[in-house]
């Protein structure tokens, strides 16, 4: 009897279920990494890496002399090394000092580009070769298993959401690498024990590592993203006088650094995806009814209509709806998607900001805005957009480059149903964005 037509093994199901999962885990967790460590264009090479790496795990199986016949050897040798290679192509793609912004100006960028692209792909050959090869062998059964293998990569997309928050990227990558080895374990036990044992050892260790996993294998920042004074934000990450905190979701990573002003003054910022946007947190130094009006623009806006109504469409830090307060505002809603965000303001940075959201004036909703806007009835004398646009890439790395939904006519529609007699629509935008 041919090989390829051997009689499937219950512990195959299981065994490509967790390997497909792992393996959508791994992609999903690394669009958030490269938005990280490189710009939020680089989430897309994920998706065109992970496509190469899998397709060419593919041909290389036909390349053989039967490549219809998969031993459960060959089987066992690319599953038991799913999990490492994950963690030796994450590895290598943190060591590879690939600067985009710099191929113009450093030829040596040219031989890091691909050797970049490479360690990404590394473990999506892996991976590759370990479904194509559970597929090709048991024949008789690919209905089956390819249910399988579907709802292994949807449970490995939900993962990422618990993943990412507990344990920050590299963490999730250590996890995904472990769920591999799982699999491993099970898709190696037609041919030996000792294979699956070796995969389970790996998949132990993987979790014992995974806490710790930062240090381990920390992600690195490109050093071509830098703060205001000039130095990268690497340094500025690694220093902690001025780095005060770090999480992860699947919006973003969110890190709060800590500086002062020429004039002494203290500030946080909190810098989205390692400064693909950036939101200053507010600070009261002394109680809102004590701070008087505020000189500027929005400020004078709001005092146009007293008591005013007003809604922050992208509240970040808290800065405008602090702005609202201080100068008169009966009731602010601020609308913020970024859970992140609000957890720096409600709880984490509480203190610093003086417990801002805890003003019986204000309602803050985690929500995305337009969503936010067409479900409420009620109407404001003030909607304030401040700098509400970002590069970070979502979390599937898709529709980064497409339109910002906040600025369609749609939107301004929206805006201007719920503003009343006399409101006013406040938008603001860095210069840079000005021509777009």
């Amino acid at each position: 009897m041919e090989r390829s037509k051997a009689r499937t093994p219950l512990a195959a199901f299981p065994g490509l279920m967790l390997v497909s999962g792992a393996t959508l885990t791994l992609e999903v967790c690394l669009t958030r990494v490269l938005s990280v460590s490189l710009w939020y264009h680089f989430a897309f090479m994920v998706v065109s890496t992970a496509l190469f790496g899998l397709g060419f795990a593919g041909v290389a199986l036909s390349l053989r002399k039967r490549p219809q016949d998969i031993p459960s050897r060959l089987l066992a040798i690319s599953a038991v090394g799913t999990g490492p290679a994950f963690l030796v192509g994450y590895y290598l793609y943190n060591v590879v000092p690939f600067e985009p912004f710099s191929l113009g100006t450093q030829p040596l960028q040219w031989l890091w580009l691909p050797l970049s692209y490479l360690a990404v792909t590394l473990p999506f050959f892996f991976s590759g070769l370990t479904v194509a090869s559970v597929l090709t062998r048991y024949t008789k059964s690919i209905h089956r298993l390819y249910l399988f293998d579907l709802l292994g990569a949807g449970s490995g997309c939900l993962a990422v959401v618990v993943l990412l928050p507990w344990l920050g990227g590299s963490g999730a990558v250590f996890i995904a690498a472990a769920i591999a080895g799982l699999g491993a374990a099970l898709l190696g036990l037609e041919h030996g024990g000792r294979w699956s044992l070796a995969a389970l050892f790996t998949a132990l260790l993987f979790v014992i590592l995974a806490p710790w996993a930062e240090e381990i294998i920390p992600v690195r920042i490109s050093s071509n993203k830098v703060v205001a004074d000039g130095q990268t934000v690497a340094q500025v990450f690694r220093n902690p006088l001025f780095h005060k905190y770090t999480a992860w979701n699947t919006i973003s990573r969110v890190d709060v650094i800590e500086y002062r002003d020429i004039h002494g003054g203290l500030h946080r910022s909190a810098l989205i995806d390692a400064g693909t946007a950036v939101t200053r947190l507010a600070h009261l130094v002394r109680p809102i009814d004590r701070l008087g009006p505020s000189s500027d623009e929005e400020g004078w806006f709001v005092r146009l209509s007293s008591p005013a109504h007003v809604l922050v469409v992208g509240s970040g830090g808290g800065r405008e709806v602090l702005l609202a307060l201080r100068n008169g505002a009966s009731r602010v809603v601020g609308v913020e998607i970024n859970p992140a965000i609000n957890d720096l303001v409600f709880n984490v940075m509480a203190d610093f900001t003086g417990h801002l959201y805890d003003d019986k004036r204000v309602e803050i909703h985690t929500d995305e805005a337009r969503s936010f806007i067409r479900r409420t009835d009620e109407k404001f004398n003030l909607i304030d957009c401040p700098h509400t646009i970002s590069n970070a890439a979502m979390a599937s790395g898709s529709l980064s480059l497409a339109e910002n939904h906040l600025m369609t006519i749609e939107a301004f529609g929206d805006y201007l149903d719920h503003l009343l007699p006399g409101g006013v629509l406040i938008i603001t935008r860095p210069e840079a964005h000005l021509p777009r």
